[in-house]
């Protein structure tokens, strides 16, 4: 029993250095990427952004063999807090499914594969690396690529509650994540309308679908969007 524990201590404190180091990493990067870009920012830093945003959810890895791609939706607000820094929280949510309630083995099994919603919150810090183009004309666009990190939460809930209640007790769970992430602005200058180009790599401690695992596993999964700027 003592070696069996060991083993799972060791597991969970794995899957913590995994988010931590992913975090660690990048905030590294935006601390020592391109230092020279916050002499060249020139329009599209606005002190306030609310973004819509649409794009796609895909599970890697692990994870890949649980959940489905999907479509992804949600909502971004940005605070700048100087013309580099920005504070960055985001809410997503994506209508995917669990593959495994098609085997019979499983406690979920219904010979289908069961709907269910996967919603996540994070904030992370963001690093603007300046004008892509260098200075330009007011009336013209351009491109402010920027790269960034934080940590968040995710649930998995299913559509049909009931069933899951049932079967395990549970109709969902939270897991922990966090993320690193890239992308570009684009926005025409002196003005409060642009879009937003973001891929982010995230890992989670997941624990099941339903916390049915009696460990935590480090998994992967990748988000692209696109959104809609609206700067006050």
């Amino acid at each position: 029993m003592s070696v069996c524990h060991s083993k799972h201590s060791v597991r969970r404190r794995g899957a913590r250095a995994a988010l931590a180091g992913l975090g660690a990493v990048a905030i590294a990067i935006t601390v020592t990427a391109h230092p020279a870009g916050a002499q060249s920012m020139g329009g599209g830093a606005r002190p306030f952004d609310i973004r819509p945003f649409v794009g796609a959810y895909i599970p890697t890895g692990g994870q890949r063999d649980q959940l489905i791609n999907a479509v992804m939706t949600g909502g971004q607000a940005q605070w700048s807090i100087s013309p580099r820094w920005s504070l960055v929280g985001t809410y997503a949510w994506s209508p995917s499914a669990d593959k495994s309630t098609l085997n019979p083995t499983n406690k979920l099994y219904t010979g289908d594969e069961q709907r269910l919603d996967v919603r996540q919150e994070d904030v992370g810090v963001q690093a603007r690396l300046g004008d892509l183009n260098g200075p330009a004309a007011s009336d013209s666009w351009s491109m402010h690529p920027f790269v960034g990190a934080g940590l968040g939460s995710r649930q998995y809930r299913y559509r049909h509650p009931a069933i899951a209640e049932t079967l395990v007790g549970k109709s969902g769970a939270t897991d922990m994540m966090g993320y690193a992430g890239l992308g570009t602005d684009v926005v025409r200058n002196n003005s409060r309308l642009g879009f937003r180009f973001e891929l982010r790599d995230y890992m989670s401690q997941y624990k099941g679908l339903y916390d049915q695992l009696a460990t935590s596993q480090t998994r992967n999964d990748v988000t692209f969007s696109a959104g809609l700027n609206f700067g006050f």
